[in-house]
């Protein structure tokens, strides 16, 4: 619930998945969000090797995105402490061109709130997922 509360204070961005409501429902946690049609990055991705081969200046549009996410989260106090191709959502559906250059109507927006904390309360150890974090 307090990753709910956390979520709807830094909602308001266009590259933060929004939340509409949360509520409790015979034990479960419901949460009512933005639709991302692209789904998660990582899913996206995955699919799209498959048929095409992401030319460089889409990458940097994708992390120009989470960035612009990660600001804005920053500055309202907070770190996501989990940030990964599986919690980055794809808003619009990705459209390639036939000559594999033209990508229109992408947002990739930041998502999963469950491990954000406030800057002042951030402690060695709460980090996110091991498999994404560096070494050090």
């Amino acid at each position: 619930i307090k990753a709910m509360r956390t979520w709807a204070e830094i909602n308001l961005n266009t590259y933060v998945v929004p939340l509409y409501q949360a509520w409790q429902q015979d034990g479960f946690l419901c949460l009512q969000m933005h639709l991302c049609e692209g789904g998660s990055l990582l899913s996206y991705i995955e699919h799209l090797e498959k048929e095409y081969l992401w030319k460089e200046k889409h990458l940097w549009r994708c992390i120009g995105d989470v960035m612009t996410a990660l600001a804005h989260i920053h500055t309202h106090g907070f770190l996501h402490n989990d940030v990964k191709p599986g919690n980055m959502y794809v808003s619009k559906s990705l459209t390639l061109g036939q000559d594999g250059n033209s990508l229109s109507h992408v947002r990739v927006m930041l998502g999963d709130f469950d491990r954000v904390t406030k800057a002042s309360d951030a402690e060695a150890g709460d980090e996110g997922d091991a498999r994404y974090m560096a070494y050090e």
